[in-house]
Order: structure tokens, then sequence, then C-alpha cells
């Protein structure tokens, strides 16, 4: 810590976190500056595919309605809930289908999951995935975007996900609330509530123009707000203030 020049976090929930884990055994030379994540807006916006080829792959028929959740599997990120809802997902939509995506980072959880996935009978409409180098693909293939989070700091996940155009149910988490507001460019409902992430996904997909709103209102705040190009400048800014012996000791 003594011989770091500046301290960056990707939000004020990190911030926060920071300045009261460390308050009272650091003090650092600088405020701490917010500085969020941005995502390549092009890259998830501009995707060349052929729908039904690359579901087809993935043992998804074009009817099929596909959840996608993106997040490395570990408590945090609320899987055990999003399971439970889906099952009553699929009590409303029989060709429902769920994908999760990301590293198996916790082996107890995952195979905790994939037992509740027998358990549940939903081996045919579920895939853990893992890791995947084509999240944008699996984006622009998928119906609706779940994110199920306990706690984040910022969650690039959800950025891409607004970047793609997809309508949004996601945890009313103070790191989410600041990225998605509630009924603007996201369905938020409270942590760990199963019952009532179901009912709003259910919602998104039944009411069509309600989700397409939400997901336009999602693309144009990621446009505007986190573009890489905004943290790039930001971060180049800040350099230069670094360099020319701005605000140094």
């Amino acid at each position: 810590m003594p011989l770091t020049s500046q301290y960056v976090a990707v939000s004020s929930v990190a911030a926060s976190y920071f300045s009261k884990k460390f308050s009272k055994k650091f003090h650092p030379s600088r405020p701490l500056v917010i500085i969020p994540n941005g995502v390549e807006i092009e890259t998830f916006q501009n995707v060349k595919l052929d729908r039904k080829t690359y579901r087809g792959a993935l043992g998804l028929n074009p009817e099929d309605i596909v959840l996608i959740n993106v997040a490395h599997i570990c408590r945090a990120k609320g899987q055990v809930c999003l399971l439970e809802a889906f099952r009553k997902v699929k009590q409303t939509f029989q060709n429902a289908k769920l994908l999760i995506v990301g590293e198996f980072r916790d082996m107890a959880l995952t195979n905790k999951l994939r037992g509740l996935i027998q358990h549940y009978g939903l081996g045919e409409s579920v895939r853990l995935l893992g890791n995947r180098a084509d999240i944008p693909e699996l984006l622009a293939i998928s119906d609706v975007f779940v994110f199920p989070s306990l706690y984040e700091a910022q969650p690039v996940a959800l950025l891409e996900a607004m970047a793609a155009g997809l309508p949004i149910v996601a945890s009313a988490i103070p790191a989410i609330q600041q990225i998605a507001r509630h009924d603007k460019e996201a369905l938020l409902v409270p942590p760990g509530d199963a019952m009532r992430l179901a009912d709003a996904i259910i919602k998104l997909v039944t009411e069509k123009e309600y989700s397409l709103a939400l997901a336009y209102a999602a693309r144009m705040r990621v446009q505007k707000e986190y573009s890489i190009a905004s943290t790039i400048e930001a971060y180049e800014n800040l350099y230069k203030k670094l360099l020319s012996g701005e605000g140094s000791r």
C-alpha cells in the first residue's frame, strides 16, 4: 500500500468497501478515484451468425425460450436461486432452456448444481457450459439475461448483456442498481427470492413490447455511460495527472 500512487475503484460500492476495510490501517495519499469498467459495445451489437445453426450446436431448438446467466459459479452469483426460479418458469413455458456460462470456480457448488438439475428433472433443459470464448454469440442467441447475484462490485457481464440488447432480470443490489434501474433498464428483484425472480422472467417473456423497451433503454445507457472508450479516456487522464505531479506530496 505505501508504494501505491493512486487507488481506483470500479464503483462507489467497491470504494465504500475499500474505505471501511482499510481506513483504520492505512490512509491513501490521494482520494480514491472511481472509474467504472467499460465494455467494447460493438463486439456485442454486431454479431454475425446463423441463429438456428448456432442454437442447434448447443442442442437448442429455434422455438426455445433461452435464458442465459453469465457468471463464474460461486455462491455470490446466486445460481442455486436461479435453478429454483427456473423450475417455476418451466411450469409456464415447457420450451424454456437455461444456459449457465462461467468458470467452475467452486467445485462443491458446481456439483450441487448438477445434483439439483438431476433432482428437479431439468437435465434436458439446463446447460452448464463452463468457460466460453463466444459470449457475444451466446448472448445473441438468447432471449433473456438473468443475473441473480447476491453481491457485486461492478458486473461487467451485466454491461455486456445490456450492450447486446437483451431484456434483463437481476438482483436489486447496490452495484446493479447503479447500472440498471428497476422498470427502466431492467426488472430488479430482491436477492435470493426465487419466486420473484421467476415471476419477473415470465413477465419479460410474456410482455414482448415491454421487454423490448427495457432492452433498448439498457443498450442506450451502456452506450452513453459504460463504453470502453470512456474508461480508457478516464485512465489516460489519471495517468497524465499523476505524471505531471499534480496532487503529489
